[in-house]
């Protein structure tokens, strides 16, 4: 289900290096799964393992029928929580940012 995302991020991972920000995916799968993904689609990123949902609870993204909602958390380099935007967190239903929109986004944020 979210392969179509992470394909997409192959191909704009490119302008988040040149701005700078380390894309980091995450997804609740053992680390075995997550090595065959990013061998199978290729992947110029990495792709984190956390199949215990900790990374999950810890920025309150939640699941639906144990998937993953989709979001976006960006953090500077100083540790802080810049950047936050979670499937489902607000009542009006939001299309999910590209990648670029996510980025720009973030960038704003870290500015201010």
């Amino acid at each position: 289900m979210c392969i179509p995302g992470l394909d997409d991020l192959i191909r704009t991972n490119e302008e988040f290096v040149a701005r700078g920000v380390e894309l980091m995916v995450i997804l609740p799968l053992p680390l075995a799964q997550c090595q065959e993904i990013v061998e199978n689609l290729g992947l110029n990123y990495p792709l984190y393992s956390d199949p215990e949902w900790r990374v999950f609870e810890a920025y309150g993204t939640g699941h639906i029928l144990y998937a993953p909602k989709q979001s976006w958390v960006g953090v500077g380099p100083d540790g802080t929580v810049r950047y936050v935007w979670r499937q489902g967190a607000d009542q009006a239903i939001q299309p999910v940012p590209l990648p670029l929109e996510a980025l720009d986004a973030f960038q704003a944020a870290r500015a201010e």
